[in-house]
């Protein structure tokens, strides 16, 4: 997390702002260039200037291009087609430029370098774009540093501005720079960089700090696009760190972060377990499969498997007695069960093929051990479902294995049909002697600010799935409102009532009665009823 960004010195003297690689012969840019910009208050003289493409070499003409002035370099062929958009310096000899990519710097007569952009076809991030007739261009000319994150292809109708300001210029633009765990151990930490390490400058190892105890570390290196960073005093498993980096230069400005880390203790068999699976999603939505943590250790899922899937190449950790729900659609799942925890999901590029019928769920850890392992069929659904589309496969008990005869079983209807991301419907550690179901307060109040649901029943069964269907009646014995229409519930909850009849509109106060039946998966029938009070609070006010 970024919590400090603060310019130190921008980019000033002769820049590269533009490049036409790929032209358009039939567009009205059809020519190569390459666009310099003066971002000083000085004169400055060309004829002192290399300009390097690739691997050649050539010395600019003599030109004065003034402050904030902009210049169109391109060969001598094609120097009348540019005219009209601004200043041309033609070059007797004309190198080139790759549509892949190359590298293009400006040299002066020290041999210092001015600027320099190694631009590649993935800049443009368009499939459109990249194809031709379009430059890319700097975003930004005071950010010192050329990389993907500060280029991108021109917004312009004409496909670029040679001579004139961009289409993205944005000079309140600050390059983004992200640090990501690769991997932690006792005694060191593994970052990857990304946008381009070799435009980071940390000068020295006094600008990491370990936290809590603010501890310093011993050194660090930087190579590719990798900071590894070796530790005085080995981090203890399973404590939550914090990675401070502090005034590290990239850019031109000055960055801090501040990075969570676990040092994750290795993990065994059924640490993590398959807790619900969806293989057969409502139409619009899409297959998931849940985790649960339910060991003591906080786990890291970097590098793990859900079948031959990848599931992060992230550092994840997973915290005791957390829930992680893996898919491709997070939206359509979220969006398809009012239980979701959205917070709790991981979207992967793919998840294996789970078919309707049987399939099998396996979970791997970083070392390609199988952690959990799960073979489903659509008979583990409860008989009594008609349709069971969009209806998950709910584990009731985490102490038992998965593949025990009835562990797995059909996630309750009255919740939607799924938990993706919390508590299981039907999850149960300890079973009901006998079936209850009763009020959890004999006065009911319909709130005066609203008519949000509130707990007004609460049940204990000795089956989960029970079918139940609750309907409630006024003190006149006429039925207000059918509640609940045969829903199948898991063995413990409570069930809800906003204080309306079935129209939405609110009940006065009075007296009034629930009747309750439930029927078993083996046919057992059984009713409840009570009465209560209703109090409407709205007449108070």
């Amino acid at each position: 997390m970024i919590f400090s960004i603060q310019q130190t010195y921008a980019q000033s003297g002769l820049v590269i702002t533009e490049i036409m690689a790929h032209p358009n012969e039939a567009g009205s840019l059809a020519a190569e260039y390459i666009e310099l910009y003066n971002n000083s208050s000085a004169t400055i003289q060309l004829a002192q200037i290399r300009l390097q493409v690739a691997t050649n070499s050539l010395s600019l003409p003599s030109y004065l291009l003034g402050p904030r002035q902009y210049l169109i370099l391109s060969s001598a062929q094609h120097a009348s087609l540019l005219q009209r958009y601004g200043q041309v310096l033609a070059l007797p000899t004309w190198r080139i430029l790759n549509n892949q990519g190359a590298e293009i710097a400006l040299i002066d007569q020290h041999d210092q370098q001015l600027d320099h952009v190694a631009y590649r076809r993935s800049w443009y991030g368009s499939s459109l774009k990249n194809n031709g007739g379009w430059s890319l261009e700097r975003i930004n000319p005071n950010v010192s540093c050329n990389n993907q994150s500060t280029w991108t292809a021109s917004i312009s109708a004409q496909g670029g501005t040679p001579g004139h300001q961009n289409s993205v210029w944005n000079e309140r633009f600050t390059p983004e720079i992200a640090f990501h765990l690769i991997d932690v151990q006792p005694g060191s930490i593994r970052l990857h960089v990304e946008n381009a390490a070799q435009s980071l400058h940390i000068p020295n190892a006094g600008h990491f700090r370990i936290q809590p105890g603010d501890q310093a570390i011993a050194s660090f290196a930087i190579w590719n696009d990798t900071v590894l960073i070796s530790l005085h005093t080995p981090l203890l498993a399973d404590i939550p760190y914090d990675l401070q980096i502090n005034a590290v230069d990239y850019c031109g400005y000055s960055y801090q972060k501040n990075i969570p880390l676990i040092n994750a203790s290795e993990t065994a068999y059924n640490d993590l377990i398959i807790n619900e699976i969806l293989f057969n999603p409502k139409p619009g939505s899409v297959d998931f499969v849940e985790i649960f943590n339910r060991s003591d250790k906080t786990i890291n899922l970097q590098g793990w498997q859900l079948g031959n899937r990848v599931i992060t190449s992230q550092f994840h950790p997973v915290a005791p007695a957390e829930y992680r729900v893996f898919t491709i659609d997070e939206q359509a799942v979220y969006a398809s069960y009012p239980r979701a925890v959205r917070a709790n999901f991981i979207v992967m590029n793919q998840i294996p093929a789970y078919p309707n019928s049987q399939g099998t769920v396996v979970l791997r850890n970083a070392n390609h051990q199988t952690i959990d392992s799960i073979f489903y069929t659509s008979g583990m659904h409860q008989a009594f479902l008609r349709d069971v589309q969009g209806i998950s496969l709910e584990r009731q008990s985490s102490l038992l294995d998965g593949n025990e005869a009835g562990n797995l079983t059909s996630a309750s209807t009255l919740i939607g049909g799924a938990t993706p991301g919390y508590v299981n419907s039907n999850h149960r550690e300890e079973i009901a002697a006998k079936n209850s179901l009763q009020l959890v307060a004999k006065i009911f109040f319909n709130q005066r600010d609203g008519f949000e649901e509130q707990p007004l029943l609460r049940y204990a069964f000795t089956e989960s799935n029970m079918m139940i269907t609750v309907t409630i009646f006024n003190g006149n014995g006429q039925a207000i409102n059918r509640l609940i229409r045969s829903k199948s519930v898991g063995y413990a909850g409570e069930l809800y009532w906003n204080g309306q009849d079935e129209n939405g509109r609110p009940c006065p106060g009075g007296i009034y009665l629930y009747h309750a039946e439930i029927i078993s998966s083996k046919g057992h029938y059984q009713t409840f009823k009570d009465s209560f009070v209703l109090v409407d609070e709205r007449k108070k006010y």
